[in-house]
């Protein structure tokens, strides 16, 4: 169902029917306009501050468009993805008396946000325990709270990607390399700068070793950080070992090339890039925090390290490089975990669950 995959939408569900609220015209719009569901146009947010006249300006006409958007299709429950999309929902449902359900996404500093807004929601759903305990200290009514975790269609599992050889990876490859790569955007809280420390570290040990950077700075707001990135990769003795993929929108035919992804983000939501990952068959080493810590049994499906522990973390890259019997043991071990627990059959049916008990006390 499309209305399971982790997308950036604002979404209005009703027991008949759905719509979903989009800034534009997209592979999404396409995908749900095949669907059957019928996209609704929202005013694009702003690019950076939302407490700015601009972002005013914004509240107003995006929350008029809800409230528009409910009068006519007298939808039952409002869907928002977000913290924000749940602010401008509060409006419509207010005055249409509708329910209100909010993904609770990210691990964010707006406790003040949450607790207005959980104050017009019946339901809050999170993506993970990580993400309900901050909540919860954050005085959100826990009784309002469901964990749901995000989850992988089957186009993920399943697909065959055929890429064979024909994807070419930058930079230089010798047959006996082993690629470990970061997987993210570019933004200080994922810490790509750990992974460059340990890969410096490592290649003094694993001179074959090669190191992938897939992602970019994607809404612009963190360029400072990406350039200070770029810069000490470049000034590095690895810096010939290093290569940037930019942002993948198809990560198919990348995860067919990567040997092992690592994840060094310490304040990790979810972590759907590491379940991607566990699908590919592709060894997972990540820090002992949040979303992660709940996805990977350490030793059995990856490796936990401890957050800012280089020594640990460049230890772990060098077992998984060195120990290849232990590294398709957990690989296999994390497709099973993945298939068994984190698919967007099981996503959708905890939703369903959460809308069923919304409209029974409709």
């Amino acid at each position: 169902m499309p209305w399971a995959r982790p997308v950036r939408s604002r979404v209005l569900q009703t027991s008949n029917g759905a719509s979903r609220l989009l800034t534009g015209p997209g592979r999404l719009w396409q995908e749900l306009t095949a669907d059957g569901i019928e996209p609704q146009r929202l005013c694009k947010p702003p690019k950076r501050r939302y407490l700015s006249p601009g972002g005013f300006v914004y509240w107003l006409r995006a929350s008029w468009t809800v409230l528009r958007i409910l009068f006519r299709t007298r939808a039952d429950i409002v869907h928002a993805n977000s913290l924000h999309a749940g602010a401008v929902a509060v409006a419509g449902v207010v005055v249409m008396r509708k329910k209100l359900v909010v993904h609770a996404r990210n691990l964010p500093n707006y406790a003040f946000g949450w607790r207005f807004v959980s104050r017009f929601c019946t339901e809050i759903v999170a993506v993970s325990e990580a993400v309900r305990s901050w909540l919860v200290e954050h005085n959100v009514d826990t009784a309002k709270i469901t964990v749901v975790y995000n989850g992988l269609d089957n186009s993920v599992l399943h697909q065959d990607t055929g890429c064979g050889n024909r994807f070419y990876l930058p930079g230089p490859r010798r047959n006996n390399s082993f690629v470990f790569a970061h997987v993210g955007q570019f933004v200080p809280w994922k810490n790509q700068t750990g992974f460059i420390e340990a890969a410096s570290r490592l290649a003094r040990e694993l001179p074959e070793a090669r190191f992938l950077l897939v992602g970019d700075d994607i809404f612009g707001r963190d360029s400072r950080y990406k350039n200070d990135l770029l810069d000490r990769i470049k000034n590095s003795p690895i810096a010939d070992k290093v290569s940037f993929l930019g942002w993948q929108k198809q990560m198919d035919c990348v995860w067919a090339k990567i040997d092992c992804l690592v994840h060094t983000a310490e304040r990790e939501p979810f972590g759907r890039v590491v379940i991607e990952a566990m699908a590919h068959k592709v060894p997972v080493i990540a820090a002992d925090r949040c979303g992660p810590a709940e996805i990977i049994r350490n030793g059995r499906t990856g490796i936990l390290f401890e957050p800012g522990d280089v020594e640990q973390l460049t230890e772990a890259m060098l077992k998984i490089a060195r120990d290849r019997t232990f590294a398709a043991a957990i690989a296999q071990g994390a497709e099973r975990q993945v298939l068994s627990n984190f698919t967007a059959d099981k996503t959708a049916a905890g939703i369903e669950q959460i809308y069923a008990r919304v409209l029974a006390a409709h």
